[in-house]
């Protein structure tokens, strides 16, 4: 299969979201890599980094391959840490027996203070939120279990 040329492959372009993905050569084109499908992978921005911040482990993992290898004959692993699954969420409750076992907290602020739990929750909010899948609506009741749960696994 013939290599496009380089105009066909751009280097950044930007992703739904904002993301900009890397079209990365696995075989450097200064050792005489080519733009195949086979040797260039389109990865997110942090990868890329990586890559090349950490050449040995690239190397190990097949998303750089050595100048005399042959990209087509050089397995990309993916590690399993790369690969983020979110959680099922339970389903909804449907019956009125579900609905009612849900409870309603209220939590009294000292006068002066009623900014103070917004603030906090929407800390947490900001610091979890890429780890639980979340976006910024997420419900502050998520946010604050959430919170809770891991202070008593910690403890």
């Amino acid at each position: 299969m013939a290599g496009s040329p380089p105009s066909e492959v751009p280097e950044r372009r930007t992703a739904e979201g904002g993301e900009v993905i890397h079209a990365h050569h696995r075989k450097r084109r200064s050792q005489g890599g080519d733009d195949t499908p086979i040797n260039v992978i389109r990865i997110p921005d942090a990868l890329h980094s990586w890559i090349h911040d950490n050449p040995a482990e690239a190397y190990d993992l097949g998303l750089l391959v050595k100048s005399h290898d042959d990209p087509s004959e050089v397995i990309i692993e993916i590690p399993e840490a790369l690969v983020q699954v979110k959680p099922k969420r339970k389903p909804q409750a449907t019956t009125p027996e579900e609905r009612r076992a849900r409870v309603s907290t209220s939590i009294k602020t000292p006068k002066g203070e009623e900014n103070v739990l917004p603030e906090l929750i929407d800390s947490v909010r900001e610091k979890i939120k890429d780890e639980m899948g979340w976006t910024d609506t997420v419900p502050d009741y998520f946010v604050l279990t959430a919170a809770l749960a891991r202070t008593l696994q910690e403890a």
